[in-house]
């Protein structure tokens, strides 16, 4: 239960920071990374290798964005 509230309050900064300055700083997304492996850890609820794979797709996938800097349209 601890961790999930600590992934909420990570949650509030990287949303507050992104309304800020436009940007979430890469320790927020670190914080939450390991948030979410502790909690996988802690919880056992999956095996290790499919959270891994669950928490890397969006690394390829959102670099297209990172390479076009964002200018989609």
């Amino acid at each position: 239960m601890q961790a999930y509230i600590v992934a909420v309050i990570i949650l509030i900064v990287a949303a507050a920071c992104d309304y800020k300055t436009r940007r979430i700083p890469n320790l927020i997304i670190i914080a939450g990374y390991i948030t979410a492996f502790a909690t996988m850890l802690l919880l056992n609820e999956e095996e290790f290798y499919i959270y891994f794979i669950r928490a890397l797709w969006p690394i390829p996938a959102l670099f297209i964005f990172y390479f076009l800097k964002g200018n989609i349209f």
